[in-house]
């Protein structure tokens, strides 16, 4: 008994389910035909009365384009009226004429003629009458041919007009000039039109949800629910946007006040010679109304499927009665197996070939779940893991498809680009282009991963704001079952950090070889003051002899060169630039890295020196090369300590590299190189520490005396000029560190044409305004100055420079003028003589490293800086350049 209750609750329960299920299809079914229905019905709604609006607003710009015909019309018809247009008729005539026009339509505000001087002639209710009108735009358009002028206000006569309402009111002009019968002017008759009769005419109704808007053609409001003369672009920007590129038309937008509405629009044409006034009439409806229709039908097959799922819920329950039975001992079996004994076998079952058919996928089925639910799980836990992986990971990672759209990128690719995930997904990798990478870049990386293989390599790319970042890059295919490429994966690693790191120390790596360099710096300076002192004073001894001064004053100039020189290479050694490669030749740049290593070196150290002379033309950075001598000068002078005959050799030369040295070295592309080789007779390096001296911050010298960074920088260094390095040493013998760089072979650039000419160029009586703050060397330049020709003003900062040149700048050839001043500085100077005369010649002169202080690169870049200290020669040359050039 127990039993059969336990079985017809079973029953029960599976006819409840089945009965449940049926209604619950015929529901869901009955949804989405209803949503479905209601989605079409509404956007057939929405076109067929989006064409209806439009042509409601289209009849409603012609109805008012015919109104303001009629008005247009009439006025020319009354110009050429006898009592109008007769000079005889008096005005007390022409007024009752006009009166009457003015009573056949009652929207009339005046009806009057100026004469041909633009005053008052005649008016209804003598309005206007003797006043000037002349400025008038009806005035003054309307005396050749018809006028219509658009809506404005009232501005006189609302003055002198009754308004029992107080309201403001608003006017449209018409107009026809009135010529005698022999065609000499008469004057201009003009009516002024109430607006109100077109917004009574257009029926503006105060419903919110639908009514008729009219605006200006340039979109002010003219009459409708909205505020009077408001842009209408401010509440519904699509809207206007529409009807300014299409004549007529329909839009749905939500506007200002939150509600949806279908909108249709039309722009007036004119009628026959009305030219119109560009009207654009509007016709709105809120879509609770418009697609009211859509959602009845949506109700009423909603309410059909609830019937329709109720009527099916009664049929399966019943015919779940008919297989209620041998379900049971199924689901006993699968009660079985859902309590983990998968390996149970349920006894035969007697029921139709479908059930039986049931009960032995069921068995099959068991067997199949138990390996598929254990191999699922360990699937579904390794996805999870690389989907969080990904998910979590600091790299950027794109995925697109073979296409190259993107279809997914993970977090930290939205914080890097400044993209989210919405904005990128449908794009292509190309819109984080940042142009630094040429065709040929993509075309390489495009053929690589199309071809199967993994793509590595570096990149710089755009961020959303624009700003540029170095990036490290893999792109690799992803393939299907069958081995077809499908997708690619890209891991990209925002370089920025490192790139500023490096930058950091490539600039500490400057400033610790500057450091070295102090010492013999300040021993080279006081050589050459005592030089230029010594000198001053036998000049003085010769006051009487002016061939041995001058012989003492070429000396003193060779000194202040000399001086200078150094200067500029320190200078130029310590500036924080990003790394350019342009083709130098090698040669000239080792001499000149050479005198300033000089000043490192003891005297007590011997230098030798074996530099070919042919020319060794290489594409590098100036600035990297430099530092890589100075590291290993500086090395080699460390090395030396304790040595009883220090010695140092730096050697170039021509390189002609074998097969087997190419074949020892194959990060070498070419066999012809340059060679560089800075050799020492100091203690050497050991075996063990020799594989160690390029890994970054280590070191053997005792604490503070070095960072360890040295050879790692020269090794990076070098290898991105693709070149090598190699280090040969004994312990007790010495060092020597080879260097091989590959040989440019394209043309070398032509000199520099501010180099080419030295000689004095002589002046011819132009005009320069000199600007500096010490006395001193103003008033040496002027006097030089002064001597080559030219005729000076001089002034000591750039506010007086600025109050000068406004006041001369006629009689003033060239501004010549220091950058570091005080009060006003040279460029904020500048700047204010550019606003005087734009076409203004100027020459900075600055005793700083140009690269150092200018916050405006684009000043500095057009006109010319001249280093300090000024040598006359290559002032003239610098001044008669520009006075030419302007």
């Amino acid at each position: 008994m127990m039993a059969n209750q336990n079985r017809r609750g079973f029953t029960f329960s599976l006819r409840g389910h089945i009965a449940a299920a049926t209604a619950a299809i015929s529901i869901i079914l009955s949804l989405g035909i209803s949503f479905m229905a209601a989605s079409i019905s509404k956007t057939q709604i929405e076109h067929r009365e989006g064409r209806a609006f439009a042509k409601q607003a289209h009849h409603t710009a012609e109805m008012l384009d015919r109104a303001m015909f009629e008005r247009y019309r009439e006025m020319q018809v009354a110009s050429v009226l006898s009592d109008i247009s007769s000079a005889a008729v008096p005005p007390d005539a022409k007024r009752k004429v006009l009166e009457r026009m003015q009573s056949s339509f009652n929207a009339y505000a005046w009806v009057g003629i100026c004469d041909a001087n633009g005053i008052g002639l005649v008016g209804t209710g003598k309005y206007l009458e003797g006043k000037d009108l002349s400025k008038r735009p009806w005035c003054t358009q309307g005396r050749d041919k018809p006028y219509v002028g658009d809506i404005h206000d009232a501005l006189l006569l609302a003055k002198i007009l009754p308004n029992p309402s107080g309201e403001k009111f608003y006017l449209l002009d018409v107009a026809a000039p009135v010529r005698e019968p022999g065609g000499k002017l008469l004057g201009v008759l003009c009516g002024h039109i109430y607006w109100k009769w077109a917004e009574e005419m257009l029926n503006v109704s105060d419903n919110p949800d639908t009514n008729t808007l009219l605006t200006s053609k340039d979109g002010l409001l003219l009459a409708g629910p909205l505020p009077a003369r408001s842009q209408l672009a401010d509440a519904a920007p699509q809207t206007m946007a529409a009807a300014r590129k299409q004549q007529t038309g329909f839009r749905l937008e939500k506007w200002s006040d939150g509600k949806t509405y279908l909108t249709g629009f039309s722009q007036g044409n004119g009628y026959r010679d009305y030219p119109g006034l560009g009207w654009i009439s509007l016709y709105r409806q809120n879509v609770d109304i418009a697609f009211a229709p859509a959602r009845d039908l949506q109700n009423r097959i909603l309410l059909l499927g609830l019937s329709l799922g109720l009527l099916f819920s009664v049929i399966g329950w019943f015919q779940a009665g008919r297989i209620a039975r041998p379900i049971q001992a199924i689901t006993h079996a699968a009660k079985r197996v859902a309590a983990g004994n998968l390996d149970y076998t349920a006894p035969p079952i007697e029921a139709d070939a479908e059930v039986e058919e049931l009960a032995d996928s069921i068995q099959q089925m068991t067997s199949t779940l138990s390996r598929e639910i254990s191999d699922r799980r360990q699937a579904e836990e390794r996805l999870r893991k690389i989907s969080e992986a990904v998910h979590q990971a600091g790299e950027a990672v794109i995925i697109t498809n073979r296409q190259g759209v993107i279809e997914y990128i993970n977090p930290a690719c939205s914080d890097i680009t400044g993209y989210s995930l919405e904005e990128l997904v449908g794009q292509t990798p190309a819109i984080l282009k940042s142009n630094q990478q040429n065709p040929e870049f993509y075309a390489t990386l495009w053929q690589t991963i199309t071809g199967g293989e993994v793509w590595h390599g570096t990149l710089i790319d755009k961020r959303k704001d624009g700003i540029l970042y170095p990036a490290m890059m893999s792109v690799a295919p992803i393939r299907d079952e069958h081995g077809e490429i499908t997708h690619f994966v890209s891991i990209q690693q925002d370089m920025s950090d490192q790139k500023r790191l490096e930058e950091q120390f490539i600039q500490s790596q400057k400033m610790e070889a500057l450091g070295t360099l102090v010492g013999g710096i300040a021993h080279d300076f006081n050589n050459m003051l005592a030089g230029i002192n010594g000198n001053i004073f036998l000049a003085k001894k010769a006051v009487l002899k002016p061939d041995k001064i001058t012989d003492r004053l070429e000396q003193i100039e060779a000194l202040t060169t000399r001086a200078s020189e150094m200067i500029r290479q320190m200078m130029a050694f310590a500036r924080k630039d990003t790394t350019k490669k342009r083709e130098l030749d090698l040669g000239e740049q080792m001499r000149t890295i050479i005198r300033l290593a000089k000043t490192a070196i003891p005297e007590s150290t011997r230098l030798t020196l074996a530099l070919d002379e042919t020319e060794l033309p290489v594409l590098g950075d100036a600035t990297q090369l430099h530092q890589i001598i100075l590291n290993l000068v500086n090395n080699a002078q460390h090395a030396l300590s304790g040595r009883d005959q220090p010695q140092i050799t730096i050697g170039l030369q021509q390189f002609e590299a074998s097969k087997a040295f190419m074949a020892q070295h194959p990060e070498l592309t070419t066999p012809h190189l340059a060679h560089i080789y800075v050799a020492d007779n100091g203690q050497g390096i050991s075996e063990a520490i020799l594989s160690r001296v390029t890994e970054p911050f280590f070191t053997t010298k005792e604490a503070g005396k070095g960072t360890g960074l040295g050879l790692a920088m020269v090794f990076g260094a070098i290898q991105s000029h693709r070149g090598k390095l190699v280090i040969e040493s004994a312990e007790g013998v010495g060092t020597t560190i080879h260097i091989y760089l590959p040989l440019h072979t394209t043309d070398r650039p032509a000199q520099d044409a501010h180099e080419v000419q030295t000689s004095i160029v002589a002046a011819n009586g132009e005009c320069i305004l000199l600007v500096d703050d010490d006395e001193l060397l103003r008033n040496v330049l002027r006097e030089g100055l002064e001597s080559l020709g030219y005729r000076v003003t001089t002034a000591v900062n750039g506010r007086q420079a600025m109050q000068i040149y406004s006041e001369q700048s006629a009689d003033i050839d060239l501004v010549l003028i220091d950058v570091v001043m005080p009060e006003m500085g040279g460029v904020e100077a500048a700047k204010q003589i550019i606003r005087i005369n734009p076409q203004v010649r100027l020459e900075f002169m600055t005793g700083y490293d140009r690269e150092q202080f200018a916050n405006d690169r684009a000043l500095l870049e057009q006109y010319e800086a001249i280093m300090k200290p000024v040598q006359i020669e290559a002032l003239s040359v610098a001044l008669s350049r520009a006075l030419r050039q302007g």
